[in-house]
């Protein structure tokens, strides 16, 4: 029997409660395993749990986790979002909108037409914090950037949504160990809950690896 991979999940949110876990099956001799980001933990059950950065690798950067017998190889990819590191400070206002063509007739009858989803724009603002804190999030604008996604737990508001940096990083030091930054964060395709529950929602999009 050729030597296969099962793992616990495809999609990972950094911060879930429970991380990926890979197990071979029908392996022949000792296992080796490797992964392409990361590293793996033997769980003392057989299983191999992957501990990672936090930092966003999903579609043609998924993580890549090998498993390799006496005989052959095999291997499993798993999709990675990162979660922003810190809190904002309260009192943001965030926006969710859409893009909506209206027009009028002469008669003044109106047509509509919905040229994109719901989104949602969140200016977050981080005022008087430590250097290293800033330099940390610095690191991780500059990973990240535009063009990949990452999720954001609003606290405040009870959400976990997934989008992207949509501005800037405002840099402003206020001290020898203390800087102030802003930043705009967009959520491309926001979903406002329909039911009540009692663990966080996730909210925003639901279509991983793009």
């Amino acid at each position: 029997m050729a030597i296969g991979i099962t793992q616990s999940k495809t999609v990972y949110r950094i911060g879930e409660a429970e991380p990926p876990v890979f197990t071979a099956t029908g392996a022949s001799g000792t296992v080796g395993w490797e992964t392409s980001v990361g590293e793996l933990i033997e769980d003392g059950s057989g299983g191999m749990v992957l501990s990672l950065p936090n930092k966003s690798y999903y579609g043609s950067e998924a993580i890549v986790i090998t498993a390799t017998d006496s005989v052959g190889a095999a291997t499993a990819e798993i999709d990675v979002y990162a979660l922003l590191p810190y809190q904002p400070d309260w009192g943001f206002e965030s926006d969710i909108d859409d893009e909506t063509e209206i027009s009028i007739a002469e008669d003044l009858s109106e047509k509509y037409r919905t040229v994109s989803p719901v989104f949602g724009v969140y200016p977050l603002a981080f005022n008087d914090r430590e250097y290293d804190e800033f330099l940390a999030m610095q690191r991780f604008w500059a990973y990240h950037r535009k063009t990949r996604k990452f999720y954001f737990e609003n606290i405040a508001l009870g959400e976990l949504v997934l989008g992207r940096f949509d501005s800037a990083l405002k840099r402003k030091p206020d001290s020898a160990n203390s800087v102030s930054y802003s930043f705009q964060f967009r959520v491309l395709n926001f979903t406002p809950p329909t039911t009540e529950e009692a663990e966080l929602l996730l909210y925003g999009e639901a279509g991983y690896g793009e």
